[in-house]
């Protein structure tokens, strides 16, 4: 059964609704009762929403995060129909779904609905994604949810959230961890604390800058690190920024060695900028942003 309905804002021809997602997958009866077609405006009732919606809900989460036609029973899904909801060999494994916004439920026919949800995805790095899931189901007569359509396309976000580290380079392997959450980790576990960051860029000790998009990106998208300092000039050695692209996850990384400031002078204000170039999104999905902009700015004292 479905709980925790409230009220939001949003766009969409019914009332846009936040439902807990963790009723939705919990398990499921074998199939449903035979149940009335919604009214065209739905209340904010638990038991006004028909059970299936939240089975087909439920199941198609529970394959976005890497579940297989076994972990939807009792949810059938029609010819490719389970395929199509994924991009590629990606999935949301290891990843929650905090709460769901549904924007839309019709009945499109007698026994047939279809619905439009908007399933946020959040991991323990608080890594965050979202989808936009497009469905069409019917219920057969002996109340099993059969989807004839599903689209999952990702949402991407206008200002994608960044973190900044710097880590000595000693530190950094020749070779990077192969995932983004492999990698992310492996910098909150070795970055030097904020002062000790500061002193060694300042005296000019090799490092590297380091930044961890948060939010899952459009493809084709990328994330630039600059040091800056108010007349734009740096001495020492800095590398070209390079973006690690795993498979939506950035992180940008900068190796830097500046002229160490030198006994007694007063040292120059210097900054990290982060710049966000925005990539393609899928057919059909909305475009984030049109052009760069910067998403972080970092003082170095």
């Amino acid at each position: 059964m479905m709980s925790a309905i409230r009220r939001i804002p949003g766009p969409g021809r019914l009332a846009a609704l936040v439902l807990a997602v963790f009723p939705l997958l919990s398990p499921a009866p074998p199939a449903v009762a035979a149940e009335a077609p919604p009214t065209h405006v739905i209340s904010l009732r638990t038991q006004d929403l028909p059970p299936s919606a939240g089975m087909v809900l439920g199941a198609a989460i529970l394959a976005l995060r890497g579940g297989n036609e076994l972990a939807t029973d009792p949810v059938r899904f029609e010819g490719d129909t389970l395929a199509r909801l994924f991009e590629g060999d990606f999935d949301y494994l290891g990843f929650e779904v905090p709460e769901i916004s549904l924007f839309d439920f019709d009945a499109v026919a007698k026994g047939r609905f279809r619905f439009a949800a908007m399933v946020p995805f959040v991991d323990v790095l608080d890594r965050r994604a979202a989808v936009g899931l497009y469905v069409t189901y019917r219920v057969t007569k002996d109340g099993v949810p059969v989807v004839e359509r599903a689209t999952a396309l990702p949402i991407h976000p206008r200002q994608p959230r960044v973190e900044m580290f710097v880590l000595p380079a000693g530190a950094v392997p020749r070779t990077l961890p192969a995932t983004h959450a492999d990698l992310y980790a492996f910098v909150l576990q070795n970055a030097l604390p904020p002062p000790r960051a500061n002193a060694a860029l300042r005296a000019g000790e090799p490092c590297y800058v380091f930044v961890v998009a948060k939010d899952r990106l459009a493809k084709g998208a990328s994330i630039e690190v600059a040091l800056r300092t108010p007349d734009g000039v740096l001495g020492g050695l800095l590398a070209e920024t390079r973006d690690v692209d795993f498979d939506g996850w950035h992180a940008a990384v900068l190796r830097a060695r500046l002229a160490p400031t030198p006994a007694g002078a007063v040292p120059v204000p210097l900054t990290v900028e982060v710049t966000y170039r925005p990539g393609t999104p899928a057919a059909g999905a909305p475009a984030p942003v049109t052009g760069p902009q910067q998403v972080g700015r970092f003082e170095i004292d």
